[in-house]
């Protein structure tokens, strides 16, 4: 199974991203672009959701890195998911950050029930980009 990453904004699909069994990339240039076609672009509506491998549902180091990288670049503190299938009920288990000088468990925002599966079969393989 692989890490993968989907971006949306107000709810709409923006990118999709697969990575390796260990990490995914979000497409920032791709994602950057979308911003600039935005008349009156608002971070506050940028979700940025990945998945971990099975039974590891806590962000990396690498997470933290990413998360201020983006806070940064939208000037702004983007929400940032993570999801993971639980290895007992094979459940998604979410979890959701900000980053405001530490890592913030905030409330989760799900995914649409299609997007949840959009990055669930990228990262079982069963759709390649």
């Amino acid at each position: 199974m692989n890490e993968s990453a989907l971006v949306t904004y107000k709810n709409d699909f923006v990118i999709a991203a697969i990575g390796t069994p260990t990490r995914v990339e979000f497409p920032f240039e791709k994602i950057w672009e979308f911003k600039k076609t935005c008349t009156l672009f608002n971070p506050s509506h940028l979700r940025f959701y990945h998945t971990h491998p099975i039974g590891m549902p806590d962000y990396s180091e690498e997470d933290v890195k990413c998360l201020k990288g983006l806070n940064i670049a939208f000037d702004f503190p983007v929400y940032f998911s993570i999801l993971c299938k639980n290895e007992y009920t094979e459940v998604y288990d979410q979890i959701s950050y900000i980053y405001y000088k530490k890592m913030v468990q905030v409330e989760n925002i799900p995914l649409w029930s299609s997007h949840l599966e959009l990055m669930f079969f990228l990262s079982e393989g069963k759709i390649v980009l």
